[in-house]
């Protein structure tokens, strides 16, 4: 019994010893504080810019399609072949189309000297009629024999003269235009300036309304379709000269300009296309090529500390700054970082102390010495 009380005490001293010697370690750490490590919050330059990527487009294209149906009768071109605008690609068998022109130019023909004709009727029924109109006023010529003899031809020669035989010769004209058009259309041209990068229909196969037979792309410009975060729209405007770093011509940068910005967000998105035209005069960027834009848009200043200094609690961040040799918990509200440091929207100011060690071992008003 007397043992067991011994140990009993033994261990309630020891625990009494350990609890004063707690305590002892807590004031001395209160009072003469712990050794932390610092740097000064400062600002540094902060770009709102950012990186926007895609891939290049051309800036004008073209997919050739016959008008008509036929036969094609010849190619003049290749995949690779650099063309103009109006250069002929190809043509299609129009035997029959070639026909109905020079019928068309016949009837054109044979209007024309109706017409002829009949303006020439009308001078000799105009004369008769006003010679016979004297011979009435005199009496020498009954009104009824003048009537019948002379105003009616001379009526039905003008009618004849002045619309129905002018009007054949318009008609006739316009069926000639429409024969041409449709001649014109076995003979395909090319729309734009620019390459052959697609080739489908061969010699002796048909054309149609429906087959793409060519495609012919501008490469002298290409462009990118990027976009854009709502706010930051509002910080480019057409006409804005933009870097483009390309992946596949890695030892330069090109500059790019800003030439269309889309009046509405996408509904799914909630961001903005912009349009970057780029000159390709040498034809080194193609279609379907990366291409990213570093974009820099309004330039400032910001409080920046390492990342070692960002304490993160239930959500919160925090820091601790030394001020009049003790330590004092801030909250802060952080922006954009990087592997280092990370910017402070709100919380601190340039030059303030922060601690970047020991954070754990702080409590608020602690006094600490600083390395």
């Amino acid at each position: 019994m007397m043992i067991h009380k011994y140990r009993m005490a033994v261990i309630v001293g020891v625990v009494i010893l350990l609890l004063g010697t707690g305590i002892i370690v807590s004031l001395f750490l209160r009072q003469e504080g712990i050794t932390v490590h610092t740097v000064k919050a400062e600002k540094i330059e902060n770009s709102s810019g950012s990186n926007f990527s895609g891939k290049l487009e051309a800036a004008e294209s073209a997919n050739i399609v016959s008008k008509v149906t036929g036969k094609t009768a010849m190619i003049y071109v290749d995949i690779g072949s650099e063309v103009k605008a109006g250069d002929e690609l190809l043509t299609l068998e129009a035997n029959d189309l070639a026909a109905n022109v020079a019928q068309a130019r016949a009837n054109v023909e044979t209007a024309r000297s109706s017409l002829e004709t009949a303006r020439i009727d009308y001078d000799v029924q105009r004369q008769n009629f006003e010679r016979y109109k004297v011979l009435v006023q005199q009496g020498a010529l009954a009104q009824a024999d003048f009537e019948n003899k002379y105003a009616l031809p001379f009526a039905k020669a003008k009618e004849t003269a002045m619309n129905g035989a002018a009007a054949q010769v318009r008609q006739a004209e316009a069926s000639l235009q429409l024969a041409l058009a449709n001649y014109q259309n076995s003979i395909i041209v090319s729309p734009i300036s620019g390459i052959i990068v697609a080739k489908n229909v061969n010699v002796g196969e048909m054309a149609s309304p429906q087959v793409t037979l060519l495609s012919v792309v501008n490469m002298d410009k290409v462009f990118l379709m990027a976009s854009i975060e709502e706010e930051k729209i509002n910080q480019i405007t057409i006409g804005t000269q933009v870097p483009v770093k390309i992946g596949a011509v890695a030892n330069r940068l090109v500059t790019g300009t800003v030439t269309n910005i889309a009046l509405a967000s996408g509904s799914t998105s909630k961001t903005y296309l912009v349009k970057v035209l780029i000159d390709n005069p040498d034809h080194t960027l193609k279609p379907g090529m990366f291409a990213e834009i570093a974009w820099k848009g309004k330039t400032g200043t910001k409080v920046a500390v390492p990342k070692t200094a960002i304490i993160r609690e239930q959500g919160k961040d925090y820091v601790w700054i030394v001020k009049d040799g003790a330590a004092f918990r801030q909250g802060v509200l952080l922006g954009a970082a990087d592997t280092i440091k990370v910017i402070v929207e709100e919380g601190l100011e340039d030059g303030q102390d922060v601690v970047t060690s020991q954070q754990e071992m702080l409590k608020d008003g602690m006094h600490v010495t600083v390395r």
